[in-house]
């Protein structure tokens, strides 16, 4: 029957425990709400009522754990919104009513995860940190998300092979997109995002077109430090894409008769 925790909520270093439930009546953690290192747990459900956390939510080394569920009420993180370090992850139901999470998303280290289409309420956030999840396809779901005050990283996620989902996304201070060895388009991030600070593009082996909106406009007057190379002939140097870019704009000219 408990409806509020006034300090942290920590579930943490059980071996034996293969679900959480009796917390469905919980609707607020004061401070962080953590689980962690539950080698036999399972899933994560049994917080249906959970509305607001008044610092981080995390998810954390479970080395069992194959489903994060019963989170559909949650509206308010105060600080991060953590996933890391689940090997067994394959499934994150939509968090359809999580609206802010004050200080950022950091998905990390989820080796079975594939798909990342859950935050389709999400409409404010710090940062979002997508990172080192060797299975994982797709992002999407970010429709609502229309600027992050900090840093967009997308990195070492090695069957990655778009940013399809993140069109939505107008503003962003740091751009920063490594190591995913499979991405063949970042064509999400093209039609409205203006980037505020650095810009990186490099180590995406089969990557070859870096020319879209969003770069092109960033790289013809520059905010921060620009990094692009080695990556594939066309998107392997500064020059390159800008050079892309040029002859995209003179194909929009000649086309509209100018």
């Amino acid at each position: 029957n408990i409806t509020a925790i006034e300090l942290d909520l920590i579930i943490k270093n059980n071996t034996a425990l293969p679900t959480t439930s009796g917390l469905n009546k919980l609707r607020s953690v004061g401070e962080d709400f953590r689980i962690e290192k539950n080698t036999m747990l399972l899933r994560i459900e049994g917080f249906d009522s959970l509305k607001t956390v008044g610092k981080s939510v995390e998810f954390v080394d479970n080395t069992g754990l194959s489903s994060i569920s019963g989170l559909k009420t949650l509206n308010y993180v105060g600080s991060i919104f953590r996933i890391c370090c689940n090997p067994s992850l394959t499934e994150i139901d939509e968090l359809s009513n999580l609206v802010t999470i004050a200080e950022g998303v950091q998905i990390s280290d989820n080796e079975s995860l594939e798909t990342l289409d859950n935050f389709t309420a999400l409409s404010t956030s710090k940062e979002i940190v997508i990172s080192d999840n060797n299975k994982l396809i797709r992002l999407g779901g970010f429709q609502n998300l229309a600027k992050i005050t900090g840093r967009l990283w997308i990195y070492y996620n090695v069957s990655l092979k778009s940013l399809d989902g993140l069109e939505f996304i107008s503003n962003v201070e740091d751009l920063y997109i490594r190591y995913n060895d499979s991405l063949q388009s970042i064509e999400g991030i093209g039609p409205l995002m203006n980037i505020d600070g650095d810009l990186t593009i490099r180590d995406n082996n089969i990557l070859s077109d870096c020319a879209v909106k969003s770069i092109c406009e960033y790289l013809s007057n520059p905010n921060g430090t620009i990094d692009i190379r080695d990556n594939k002939s066309g998107c392997n140097t500064v020059a390159q894409v800008e050079n892309t870019c040029l002859v995209g704009t003179n194909e929009v000219i000649k086309s509209e008769g100018f």
